[in-house]
């Protein structure tokens, strides 16, 4: 029989006769490896050709590599305009011949747009998906397209995540995985998969299933010696711990760690945050503030905007829980107004609802009355979903019950699941 084509080597078995008698088959089916691998890595663009020890690469993978290199050349302007006007990725991204570099692009730039502003991020994805249904890529090998694709899904399962949209993440996820599935290297992206998941079951509170998926994410970069995302691992690992009621073993765990992390700022930048938040629960104040502050520093200094707010957030309670009510409102009317800023609509209503609690202790029935009277009307204007504004409405006509503060509560623990069930129904208090 002939040489394979393309297509033909890709979907062949390991054993087939063939691939053990033909050499040139056999050379061309390791270096398609070999660029699989290369397409996963995060070098995937800054390297000029493959390194294959002992061969030397077919004229077919030469010419796919050369045409993706020049093609990601001649769009590397794009990135740095989506990443200075997302809100206009729709034009951004039909100015130009829709091609896999002009694809890769915006999903660097969705990448990039994450730590700032999630909900921009999502929206260049949408428009991202639109462009790769244009591409023509009956020149490229179907891996090609297997990995765009795969890449593209990942980060819009990553913002539907930092959004809030849990099942929305999940399905972004399942979606990607189906299309790594069609390479021949898959499981390092695979178990980036993995990780992704094993995050967002965490924030939906399904911590056995959470733990089984970045445990199995864990062993795979073992085996590939990912020593940073071997770190990522360890660090969700206690995440899960303190979600599970485990905070002083889950702090433990974070201390432990902060020497590995000494050149992964964004981790170490996590740890100090988790560290300080955990402190808050265990009543350390003087070690939560530390750990949170420093945190805070290398969040500004990294550029990651939504994990800022977060720690902002997280010193507004604590400044609260040590009695400086006057000065906890004002820090939590800060982070309400950054989280609307980058769409996070319902983190922003559970940081009003911290500000009514601090009126409450404090005993400012006048202050209370008016914040509730317009937390419906502020978040309608900001687009919150009907239901949580129907939480919302409830909260304001509760003012007048003997025990405000028991409202206050069942409103948080509503939003807090609304996460996870967009569907889920308010039940007032009987």
């Amino acid at each position: 029989m002939g040489h394979f084509t393309e297509d033909e080597l890709l979907t062949a078995a390991e054993d087939h006769p063939h691939l053990a008698s033909c050499a040139s088959c056999r050379r061309d089916l390791d270096d398609f490896r070999t660029f699989t691998s290369t397409l996963a890595s995060a070098r995937v663009w800054q390297e000029s050709e493959p390194s294959l020890p002992g061969s030397v690469p077919s004229l077919a993978f030469l010419d796919v590599t050369a045409r993706l290199e020049n093609d990601q050349e001649r769009t590397r302007s794009t990135t740095t305009a989506l990443l200075e006007n997302p809100g206009r990725a729709a034009e951004t991204l039909t100015r130009a011949a829709p091609t896999p570099g002009l694809l890769s692009a915006a999903i660097t730039a969705a990448h990039d747009l994450l730590d700032t502003n999630p909900e921009h991020a999502y929206r260049v994805t949408i428009v991202a998906e639109h462009l790769a249904g244009r591409i023509d890529w009956t020149p490229y090998p179907a891996i090609v397209r297997a990995d765009h694709r795969g890449r593209l899904l990942k980060e819009r399962a990553t913002a539907l995540r930092h959004l809030g949209r849990h099942h929305d993440a999940l399905e972004a996820v399942e979606q990607a995985r189906r299309e790594y599935a069609a390479t021949l290297a898959a499981a390092h992206p695979m178990a980036v998969l993995d990780y992704i998941q094993a995050v967002i079951l965490r924030e939906q509170g399904r911590l056995a299933e959470a733990r089984d998926r970045v445990q199995l994410a864990a062993m795979t970069f073992e085996d590939f010696d990912d020593r940073t995302r071997l770190l990522h691992c360890r660090l969700l690992e206690g995440v899960i711990l303190a979600a599970g009621g485990n905070s002083r073993e889950a702090r433990t765990l974070f201390l432990e760690l902060l020497p590995s992390a000494q050149d992964d700022l964004p981790v170490r930048a996590q740890l100090h945050n988790n560290i300080g938040q955990l402190s808050i629960e265990l009543g350390e104040h003087d070690l939560a503030a530390n750990h949170l502050l420093q945190a805070l520093a290398l969040y500004r200094d990294l550029g990651m905007t939504t994990e800022g707010i977060r720690t902002n957030w997280g010193l507004a309670r604590l400044v609260a829980r040590n009695g400086r009510t006057r000065e906890a409102i004002e820090r939590f009317r800060e982070a309400e107004a950054s989280f609307l800023r980058v769409g996070m609509k319902l983190e922003a209503a559970l940081v009003a609802l911290d500000r009514i609690e601090a009126h409450l202790a404090a005993h400012d029935a006048a202050s209370v009355t008016r914040e509730c009277r317009t937390l419906y009307e502020r978040f309608r204007a900001a687009g919150l979903a009907t239901n949580a504004l129907t939480a919302l409405a409830y909260l304001t006509e509760s003012l007048s019950e003997p025990a405000p503060a028991l409202a206050v509560r069942l409103v948080r623990t509503y939003l807090e699941r609304l996460q996870d069930e967009p569907a889920l129904l308010f039940l007032p208090l009987p």
